[in-house]
């Protein structure tokens, strides 16, 4: 399906935003992303790494439990860059999920030390953290610029111009910008469901390079020391997102969190962000310059405000 049961269209021309998103996602070119170097989608490699077709049927299988439609396997590829870079997830080739052309990619790793098996854990994640992504709820309308922009993601909403409702930089005691809490929230999500014992046989380390990956797809974050490639990623959005949930000691704030990314509706977390901060959702997160820039508000913020 081109478009998913998770995205709105708004504005008065919506019916033509949906289908100019349609027409985008059919006529895509896959070789607009891949500027050098092969590429390959899941799909034709089911039959061509096994580890990585175990791993895929395993997941595939997990995803439909938790109730997340997985992307499809035509849409989401395996590439592998021509230069020295050693691939994987925190690759300086990977630039996440793209959402208005519904495509998605993990980079090959291509360091000698990891195994076949492991290779494809580290595929896996880049899958399971996108597939959560695409989950999550987007709304779309047509900017000013005649440009169709992505209005609310999950629990964050933007304007036509890019300016966020949550800052970039929070100053704010207790709070975080909002982005970097679904990120994390994705990160610890697919850590979750990559640790199920269906994938243990993918997880099983032999080396040190192996072990250390292992404990980044898990964000084991005890294991995880500055020696390792993924210890700047996990410092500035797995740590802080930990830190932001324990602050409210709460084992139900993180699971309202995801509940309002994926359907889009903030007003149950925003009410428990209430009773645990004694503050609301707009003086915790939103920004002063989001508040004052003209422009429709985003009907769901103003319901949990």
């Amino acid at each position: 399906m081109l478009i998913t049961a998770n995205e709105s269209f708004l504005g008065p021309d919506a019916v033509c935003v949906r289908e100019e998103v349609r027409r985008r996602r059919a006529f895509f070119d896959v070789r607009e992303v891949f500027r050098g170097g092969a590429y390959c989608s899941f799909e034709h490699l089911l039959g061509q790494e096994r580890a990585l077709a175990r791993g895929l049927l395993a997941v595939l299988a997990l995803l439909r439990r938790h109730r997340l439609e997985p992307l499809p396997l035509s849409r989401y590829y395996l590439y592998r860059p021509t230069d020295a870079d050693h691939g994987g997830f925190h690759s300086r080739h990977a630039h996440g999920f793209r959402y208005l052309d519904l495509v998605g990619y993990a980079v090959a790793i291509t360091d000698a030390e990891i195994g076949a098996s492991v290779r494809a854990l580290d595929a896996l994640r880049a899958y399971v953290h996108d597939c959560i992504h695409n989950a999550t709820y987007r709304t779309f309308r047509r900017g000013p610029d005649g440009r169709i922009f992505r209005e609310q993601y999950g629990f964050n909403f933007r304007r036509w111009n890019g300016l966020s409702y949550s800052p970039a930089r929070q100053t704010a005691c207790g709070s975080i910008n909002l982005n970097l809490l679904m990120d994390g929230i994705v990160v610890l999500k697919t850590a979750e469901l990559l640790s199920h014992r269906s994938i243990a046989a993918f997880a099983r380390a032999r080396t040190p390079a192996e072990r250390m990956l292992v404990a980044d797809v898990r964000a084991e974050l005890e294991e995880i020391g500055p020696q390792c490639p993924s210890w700047s990623f996990h410092q500035s959005v797995t740590n802080p997102t930990l830190e932001f949930l324990e602050r409210y000691d709460s084992p139900a704030l993180m699971e309202a969190l995801y509940r309002a990314m994926l359907t889009g509706q903030i007003r149950e977390a925003a009410e428990l962000m209430r009773r645990l901060s004694g503050r609301g959702w707009r003086d915790l997160f939103m920004s002063s310059a989001f508040s004052s820039a003209p422009g429709p508000r985003p009907e769901e913020e103003a319901r949990a405000a």
